[in-house]
């Protein structure tokens, strides 16, 4: 046995001193996704101005990627930190860093990564990916291929409708209003069919169950709401992923009644559907999806509007594709030719010219359900919001899910109808945000993190140019609270506000966000409950910003069950934009008929006033209520589990 070489023994100390150093810098860093996330910050990203050239690489979009590790790798450049002036310090390091680390949940993924194709609910699209102009900063990496039948891994809940209570009043006139109110996150005008009613669209849904995915079993229920004086029928029709024939199914809303409407029990167990309603007289719809994992936990929920109308454009200002979360759109075409649709990512940085790209058909009647999680992979930025387009319309959803478990069995789950693009919308309003505060404590030089509730403002520029944006907050009294933020946009970019930074150290909440903008602005804001949305079960809920405020507003679902008979707490925020105090009068709606009484609360201006539902009726079954106001007024509608596990969120529908 020959005798070790100095040379060979020299470098076997600096192998462990290299080690070292890469182990030290890891653990420094390894934190990095997760406080950009909750601090609203990029950390890095191709065509920063103080990174050299990047290459384009490209990247197949819509792959599963529900793998029980992760590798991230961060190349953080001049990360700005805003001070409450909007003022800003750039502090640089370049140093690349890559961390591989397992996350605490071990469950075996179901999906593998293919490099070279599209995985969704209808098929896996096949191709090669492409790179137009060139491949240094300028490409737009692209996708196109065909669809082929295979598995979904939406989610979506289980449960029939529970009766209403027996209790009934006299008949109060129906909702009267003006004309159509446009107002973003709100359902648009519905669609007029030839009976003189008029048709709403859902492009999520799932009855899929754990005894045969192993992950979850949900539960699809809709939340219909007749204001009018005569009995409405209704017909529902649904759509599966694959194609094959619509099922279509027949009901009547009873005349001021609310009623669920179970999917599972129309369509069975484990399919992936989306519906339309028709209607032959104006009547008020909303989807909830609930569900529970193969243990018989529950896991998070959310209720979602539907689309008056198909749209050719649909926007999504909200999105994250980090390692805490799986992101994936819904996409369906209710018309009888195949759509081809764009996807198009609008990232958290300096440019968009580096927007990665993909170009799939959603078959006639159908819809398909695209993983987005491959849209950023292996990309710097993991923070972005998507622009769709078709050749035709059709109707967009994003579905995500986030915390703890692995993709559609993760505990956090929210269910957002995409925004479509205004004319300019720049003035807009969040009528509900809570902030847990921040810790004082930092770990290795790292600055406070977000506590409890955590908000976070996702703020897109679908423009062709930059945009600036300004943000003002206020508490449930109307006064100002934190400093303004200001924020400037490029074209086709989003932008993140981590509101618990801005409040400050205390917890807070709740509170109302006012957004300015130079030129047109589409925003979210993501509310988190009880802790980060990156680890553990913290359910959370997406607040739309409205555009212009209701006078005569409507709620689907406030009954005080979910379609299971799971207790659950029901909260409206009455939010006041105006100069002068607002006068609010609700009248409840069950499944028997409208409700005795019709409380009145008063919100002061720039204020929120916050109604527990439980307090005003105790209906336990489907109960809506309409709202009508002295003054233009945003409202939300939150629900939550007594065990805190799931939130479900109702924007106001307009009444016209």
């Amino acid at each position: 046995m020959g005798v070790p070489s100095r040379r060979g023994t020299i470098t076997g100390i600096l192998a462990i001193i290299l080690c070292a150093l890469v182990i030290l810098i890891a653990w420094e860093r390894v934190g990095t996704a997760a406080q950009a996330r909750q601090a609203g910050i990029p950390l890095g990203f191709p065509g920063s101005p103080t990174q050299g050239p990047v290459t384009a690489t490209p990247t197949p979009f819509g792959f599963q990627t529900d793998t029980p590790t992760a590798t991230v790798t961060a190349t953080p450049t001049a990360t700005p930190t805003e001070s409450a002036n909007a003022t800003s310090t750039a502090t640089t390091d370049l140093s690349p860093v890559t961390v591989t680390f397992t996350p605490s949940d071990t469950s075996t993924p179901s999906n593998t990564e293919t490099p070279t194709s599209i995985s969704t609910d209808a098929g896996t699209a096949t191709g090669t990916p492409t790179v137009t102009g060139t491949p240094t900063n300028s490409g737009t990496p692209t996708l196109t291929g065909t669809v082929s039948p295979t598995e979904s891994p939406s989610a979506t809940p289980t449960g029939s409708p529970s009766a209403g209570n027996s209790r009934t009043a006299t008949a109060s006139p129906t909702g009267t209003g003006g004309p159509p109110v446009p107002q973003a996150g709100v359902v648009p005008d519905a669609a007029p069919n030839p009976s003189g009613g008029a048709t709403v669209y859902f492009a999520e849904g799932y009855t899929g169950q754990a005894r045969t995915n192993g992950k979850v079993s949900s539960t699809e229920v809709l939340s219909l709401l007749n204001l009018g004086s005569q009995p409405a029928p209704i017909t529902i029709t649904y759509y599966f992923a694959g194609g094959g024939s619509p099922q279509i199914v027949t009901r009547v809303v009873g005349a001021q009644r609310a009623m669920r409407e179970s999917v599972n029990a129309d369509v069975g167990p484990d399919r992936v559907v989306s519906a339309s309603v028709t209607a032959t007289q104006r009547i008020f719809a909303s989807r909830t999806i609930t569900r529970i994992d193969s243990r018989g936990r529950r896991l998070d929920g959310s209720t979602s509007l539907p689309a008056g109308a198909p749209s050719a454009r649909w926007d999504f200002a909200e999105g994250f594709t980090g390692a805490s979360f799986q992101e994936y759109l819904a996409l369906f075409n209710p018309d009888s030719t195949p759509a081809t649709v764009t996807l198009k990512a609008a990232p958290e940085a300096a440019s968009a010219r580096d927007a990665r790209a993909t170009t799939i058909s959603v078959p006639a009647l159908s819809r398909v359900t695209v993983n987005m999680h491959a849209l950023n992979l292996g990309a710097h930025v993991t923070t972005s919001g998507v622009l769709v387009s078709a050749d035709h319309p059709i109707v967009a959803e994003r579905v995500e899910y986030f915390g703890s478990g692995v993709g559609s069995a993760k505990a956090g789950s929210t269910v957002t109808l995409g925004l479509i693009p205004g004319t300019g919308q720049r003035s807009l309003r969040i009528p509900f945000a809570g902030s847990g505060g921040m810790n004082a404590a930092t770990i290795h030089g790292h600055p406070p993190l977000a506590i409890g509730d955590q908000a976070y403002l996702a703020l897109l520029n679908p423009s062709g140019r930059s945009v600036t944006i300004t943000a003002d907050f206020a508490d449930s009294s109307g006064k100002a609270v934190g400093e303004p933020v200001t924020l400037k946009l490029a074209a086709g970019t989003r932008g993140t506000i981590g509101a618990n930074a801005v409040i400050g150290s205390r917890p807070a909440g709740p509170f109302s966000v006012a957004l300015g903008a130079t030129g047109p602005l589409e925003a979210e804001s993501a509310q988190y409950f009880g802790g980060s949305p990156n680890q553990g079960s913290a359910p959370g809920i997406i607040v739309p910003a409205a555009s212009v405020p209701l006078t005569d507003a409507v709620f689907t679902d406030l009954g005080q069950t979910l379609a299971d008979g799971t207790p659950v707490t029901r909260k409206l925020y009455l939010y006041n934009p105006g100069a002068v105090p607002a006068q609010l009068t609700v009248a409840y709606y069950s499944g028997a008929g409208i409700l005795s009484g019709s409380p009145t609360y008063m919100v002061p201006a720039g204020g929120i006033t916050t109604v527990d539902v439980g307090q005003d009726e105790t209906n336990r079954g489907p109960m809506g209520a309409e709202i009508r106001a002295s003054e233009a007024f945003v409202a939300l509608a939150v629900g939550m589990t007594s065990d805190g596990k799931c939130a479900i969120e109702e924007p106001a529908s307009a009444v016209f």
